[in-house]
């Protein structure tokens, strides 16, 4: 797992290999966030892939 952060903003990827051998990147996903992009280190993510805050659940 892999967290980005820059500008208030945080970007979550998990990666892992399926049985195949295949590179698979997942993300979380921000129902609340609005439509465009976030650039994060110079690179553009989703919106909906980035969060302005972290919580845990219980």
């Amino acid at each position: 797992m892999s967290l980005y952060s820059q500008n208030n903003n945080y970007l979550i990827l998990l990666s892992e290999f399926d049985i195949d051998g295949e590179h698979i990147v997942r993300t979380s996903v921000n129902q609340e966030a609005l439509d465009g992009y976030v650039d994060i280190f110079g690179e553009m993510h989703s919106a909906t892939n980035c969060n302005r805050r972290l919580r845990s659940r219980n």
